[in-house]
């Protein structure tokens, strides 16, 4: 009997052994083409996301130091007003550049630890629709970035272009193409994979789901421009909500880093070609246009 019975668990364990495992669920937003990979459980990606935020800042550091130094320029404090000199803002131009340049190679280097794929990890495969994803991402982010700045001025009415004229000192300056790249490849590029990209893929497999992944990474999003006015942190909450929807959708990070790009290169040639520089109050074109 004994013999018997040994024979039959010997037969079940090799036939459950040469059983296909059962096939994964699928997730609900798998069918759109966006299914990450990420080796990184939520509070590690959380610690890592911290420790490339404190990279970029010691890197936005040495830049302005470094170009302080190459040029000559002082780094003086604020005025009573607290208006910075058009040099000192100069300065920080560079090193933001170096900030940005910093969270991106860092973000891409944790992103294959671990044994993660770069592409997976980051959603950072072409999306499926081709040139069309970019058209109707961008055509989504637009809608959504009207409809939020209506309600939130509805709601809290301010001056919309408080958060845009920090900028108009470099913009209008002549290292206005440093000025552009920070805003668009390099705001682009290192916001987007370090918070739609790296932390996004690592909150998605917790409970907190799609949506409640999409309210934290753009809360965190938000928080990185405490700089801004608080109408203008609650609308990048809502951008990073949009960004979050468009990415998911269209499967790929790579729509959302364009759409991102392309809102803030018209922000920039907003405030370089619309306002006029010596007042930073819409120029009369711009008026005429219903630029306000």
């Amino acid at each position: 009997m004994d013999v018997r019975i040994a024979v039959r668990m010997s037969f079940s364990m090799t036939f459950a052994d040469n059983m296909p495992a059962p096939a994964a669920e699928p997730k609900p937003w798998s069918h759109w083409g966006y299914d990450p990979e990420t080796p990184w459980g939520p509070w590690s990606a959380l610690a890592i996301g911290a420790v490339v935020l404190l990279i970029a800042l010691i890197a936005v550091f040495v830049g302005t130091i470094a170009a302080a130094m190459l040029t000559g320029a002082t780094i003086s404090p604020a005025d009573a007003e607290g208006v910075r000199a058009p040099e000192v803002l100069a300065l920080g131009m560079w090193g933001m550049l170096a900030g940005q340049i910093a969270a991106i190679a860092a973000t891409l280097l944790v992103a294959t630890f671990k044994g993660g794929r770069l592409a997976a990890v980051l959603a950072l495969e072409p999306p499926r629709r081709g040139v069309l994803a970019y058209v109707g991402g961008m055509a989504i982010f637009l809608a959504t970035t009207v409809a939020a700045g209506l309600l939130i001025n509805f709601v809290l009415p301010h001056d919309q272009l408080e958060d845009l004229r920090q900028l108009a000192p470099v913009v209008h300056s002549s290292i206005w193409p440093v000025t552009l790249t920070c805003v668009t490849a390099g705001a682009a590029l290192s916001e987007e994979l370090l918070f739609r990209g790296f932390l996004f893929s690592a909150l998605l497999r917790t409970p907190l789901g799609l949506t409640g992944t999409a309210v934290v990474t753009s809360v965190l999003w938000s928080l990185f421009h405490l700089s801004y006015s608080y109408q203008g942190v609650l609308l990048i909450f809502c951008l990073g909500l949009g960004l979050s929807a468009i990415m998911v959708r269209f499967g790929s990070i790579r729509v959302p880093i364009i759409c991102h790009a392309l809102y803030n290169a018209m922000c920039f040639l907003y405030l370089k070609y619309a306002l006029d520089p010596t007042t930073l109050t819409p120029a009369p074109v711009a008026s005429a246009l219903g630029w306000q």
